[in-house]
């Protein structure tokens, strides 16, 4: 597929150029996104190339390693089985630079084979909007393309469709503020094949673009968190969704034991508390919901410490997990409750 798709492309396009890893800016992002992707560590990989990519989008020089950060996110998606985002971070790509291609030797057979899909998708659209009919005819998996023809079209470019607009994110439920990470995806067909620009509006004056997006809300709140996208031809959608943020701060009892905690961004402090004693809490919270910490001697008054480790559920009014008695050398499961 991959030679029949350069025999069509070799006709329409000037002759590509190249992605490799000699061409790869020296930004610290980029780079570890790389070597994270090669070392198949695709969520960290995700994380990395995001990163530069935004940091690229406010850079007006930064046009050749954006497109490069794209390509590298688009595989990062592949590799995490996230087709329909990586097909967006190739549009990106290719509609910034559309002569990008990708080496077999760099690129997994099944990153190449994604990516070829939208080169011709996009070529296809690029060649109606101009009123130009692009016709390749052949099996899929062929060595070559049985024919390839431009023909004038006389009719003109059709009517514009506008795109529609959906939106994903995970995880679900609430999001422990300061702490969760909220990641949205984009799911914004186009009937027209229309590469699409996406803007994220995150309720608490933060914005992103692209067709997927990461978001921590620092406070608590209620946020509606708002997606537009446009095909550059006066179709646009939007959606919404609305996102609940709050802190783990408050009373949480079960059985006998009483914790109060204060939570500041993924540290938490407090007591502990029952009948006999009470006891100095020190913990952390991690994303997207896993919270530890451990109970020490109030004052030094007595010599037993707990530690506890657990994970909020999605409407964060309960922690389950189990508290380990240090001096005595048992765990006990425990299922804490917010009052």
């Amino acid at each position: 597929m991959r030679a029949g798709l350069a025999v069509v492309l070799a006709v329409l396009l000037h002759p590509p150029c190249a992605l490799g890893q000699d061409a790869v800016s020296a930004d610290a992002f980029l780079k570890m996104g790389i070597e994270q992707l090669a070392d198949g560590d695709f969520e960290a990989a995700v994380f990395s190339l995001d990163t530069a990519v935004r940091r690229y989008q406010t850079m007006p020089a930064a046009a050749e390693p954006l497109v490069r950060a794209y390509v590298y996110l688009g595989a990062a998606y592949v590799g995490l089985g996230h087709t329909e985002a990586a097909k967006g971070k190739f549009r990106e790509a290719l509609s910034r630079d559309p002569h990008v291609r990708l080496r077999p030797e760099e690129f997994a057979p099944n990153v190449i084979k994604v990516f070829e899909a939208q080169l011709m998708k996009m070529t296809a659209a690029r060649k109606k909007r101009s009123g130009t009919i692009l016709l390749a005819l052949g099996s899929a998996g062929a060595a070559g393309a049985v024919a390839v023809a431009a023909l004038a079209s006389g009719s003109g470019a059709p009517a514009n469709r506008a795109p529609s607009a959906g939106i994903e994110y995970t995880p679900g439920g609430q999001a422990i503020a300061g702490v969760t990470v909220m990641t949205f995806t984009a799911v914004a067909p186009d009937p027209d094949g229309d590469v699409l620009a996406y803007h994220w509006s995150f309720g608490d004056g933060e914005q992103s673009s692209g067709p997927l997006a990461t978001h921590r809300f620092a406070a608590s709140g209620t946020f509606r968190v708002t997606l537009t996208v446009d095909d550059g031809r006066g179709g646009m959608a939007s959606a919404e969704v609305s996102v609940v943020s709050r802190t783990l701060a408050g009373r949480w009892v079960s059985g006998r034991w009483t914790y109060t905690l204060v939570q500041n961004g993924s540290v938490l402090l407090g007591t502990l508390s029952d009948q006999f004693d009470r006891f100095d809490v020190t913990g952390t919270v991690t994303p997207p919901r896993t919270v530890s910490w451990i109970a020490s001697p109030e004052n030094g008054g007595v010599t037993i410490d707990y530690r506890f480790t657990g994970i909020a559920n999605d409407a964060l009014d309960r922690i389950s997990g189990a508290q380990r008695d240090e001096n005595f050398r048992t765990t006990a499961d425990l299922v804490l409750v917010r009052q």
